[in-house]
């Protein structure tokens, strides 16, 4: 009997010891928390980042505005004018494989190399516009070689550079670099060339040759100031990673990009989203195109597309931060995703039914509130998408997103103009509304999985304190923003599930 009470005194002294551990080694095991860093670098890299898809941006929708001008000027049709913007939006459709397939291989650093160095010869080679028009447009076909290169990389860099809470804002910022680029592509014209410049019994072919070669020659010096500092500041990641989607992307090893692609088409979510999302974003890219031709069917003057543009382009400057502050504070993908969709109509409606009455203001009053409600969807569409798609790569699937937008883009871009170019004004219009509605009603179909998400909530519930000299404190508070020097990162230890 005592032998036996022994016995079991021992296993029970064997077994709570196993249970309970070296308290030191449990202690220690408890505080070993995965900590997290975000360099002041990111917004360096970001800012000269975003500046140089402004750039391509000019450089894609700077002759947009003057189209009828360049018309007389070399004595070319509107089909050949389109053409100075119709590259960007076709070479997207075969440059986004090998630009997915770099970004996703090699980092950001090796696309944006490409994109900034094409970006500079194209715009450079189009000074010769007086030997031959065509070589403006063959300028215009190298800088858009690159642009897929830069413009699938904005949620790569946000999710390897920026904390989750971050991430809204810098994708939008990426995102809308190119509309950035647009406002300026319409508004730099107006000091510059105008319908005064245009060849008539007054003025010759020679002055407006000439007035247009400088105007280049000015917009190559703004696209090589915003498009050169990228190329010396450029990284393809941080020296330790600022989240743990991001710290689990830097681990995944490179995948067979065809398998990436067959995940996506395999996500229904991701496909309403896609068909959506094209339906939409090509009113944008249409605008830009026809926007000379649209407003000379309706009887405005050329200077008038300068303002239509600006217009629609900040109205949607206004509405995408609008829209990153609240996806960022509530989250609420579809709900804005929706509400985008619904606006848009309305927009575009009171649009077709007041553009004959010929009173600029309240045209350019209802550009912007057209833009304030469409242009959002291109932040708000890549953060969604980053969301429904993970883990797929950032760049594949924002990537894809572009693809098709650009495909379905240039479908609406080309009947548009060949309405528009045999009269056919309001078919145009009502053709584009209908786009807007097939979209809207895709959107109701997608479904809000956040999985992104829901992978940075199982290691963490972002929430940090800097105490005195940077020294780490552990809080269950809400997350504090702290402004650091860039030489200083800022640190922080996110809390377990089990803390809470």
């Amino acid at each position: 009997m005592d032998t036996d009470s022994s016995k079991k005194k021992k296993e029970s002294l064997n077994h709570k010891s196993e249970t309970s551990g070296d308290p030191t080694e449990r202690s220690q095991s408890e505080k070993v928390k995965p900590r997290y860093t975000v360099y002041g670098m990111r917004w360096v890299i970001c800012i000269f980042f975003t500046t140089s898809i402004v750039a391509s941006g000019l450089g894609m929708v700077g002759m947009s505005a003057i189209t009828p001008i360049i018309s007389k000027i070399y004595d070319v049709s509107g089909l050949e004018t389109s053409m100075l913007v119709l590259p960007f939006i076709v070479l997207f459709i075969p440059c986004i494989f090998p630009a997915n397939y770099l970004i996703e291989n090699y980092g950001i650093s090796i696309p944006v190399y490409w994109a900034s160095v094409t970006l500079l010869i194209g715009a450079w080679i189009r000074l010769l516009v007086n030997v031959n028009f065509y070589i403006v447009i063959g300028g215009q076909v190298i800088m858009a070689l690159g642009q897929p290169f830069m413009l699938s990389a904005p949620a790569k860099l946000s999710a390897l550079w920026f904390a989750e809470k971050e991430m809204a804002i810098s994708t939008t910022l990426g995102s809308l670099a190119a509309p950035i680029g647009a406002v300026t592509g319409f508004l730099l014209p107006l000091p510059l060339i105008g319908d005064s410049d245009a060849p008539s019994d007054e003025v010759s072919v020679e002055h407006g040759k000439s007035v247009f070669f400088r105007y280049i020659l000015v917009q190559n010096i703004v696209i090589t100031v915003l498009g050169l500092p990228i190329i010396f500041f450029i990284r393809n990641q941080p020296p330790t990673p600022p989240s743990a989607s991001a710290a689990k992307a830097l681990r995944k090893k490179p995948v067979n990009q065809c398998k990436s692609i067959g995940q996506l088409f395999k996500n229904i979510d991701f496909i309403t989203l896609l068909i959506s999302f094209s339906m939409i974003y090509s009113i944008y890219t249409t605008l830009g195109a026809a926007v000379g031709q649209l407003s000379e069917n309706f009887g405005y003057p050329t200077s008038a597309n300068s303002l239509f543009g600006t217009s629609y382009i900040f109205g949607g400057l206004f509405g995408s931060f609008a829209h990153a502050i609240l996806l960022d504070k509530y989250q609420k993908y579809k709900l804005q995703y929706c509400f985008i969709g619904i606006t848009c109509i309305i927009s575009l409606g009171a649009i077709a039914g007041t553009i004959n009455l010929g009173i600029q203001a309240l045209t350019i009053a209802l550009l912007f509130f057209l833009g304030f409600a469409q242009l959002p969807i291109i932040g708000v569409a890549y953060s969604f998408c980053s969301q429904l798609t993970y883990p797929v790569n950032e760049a594949l699937s924002c990537g894809m997103l572009q693809l098709f937008g650009s495909i379905f883009a240039t479908i609406l871009t080309f009947v548009v103009g060949l309405l528009l170019d045999k009269g056919l004004r309001y078919p145009a219009v009502f053709l584009m509304i209908g786009f807007v509605v097939v979209g809207t009603f895709f959107q109701f179909f997608v479904r809000e999985i956040l999985r992104r998400k829901r992978a940075g909530l199982k290691s963490s519930s972002f929430s940090f304190n800097i105490g005195n000299h940077g020294q780490l404190q552990d809080t269950k508070e809400s997350p504090q923003v702290i402004s650091e020097p860039l030489s200083h990162p800022t640190t922080y230890t996110p809390l377990m599930e089990d803390d809470h």
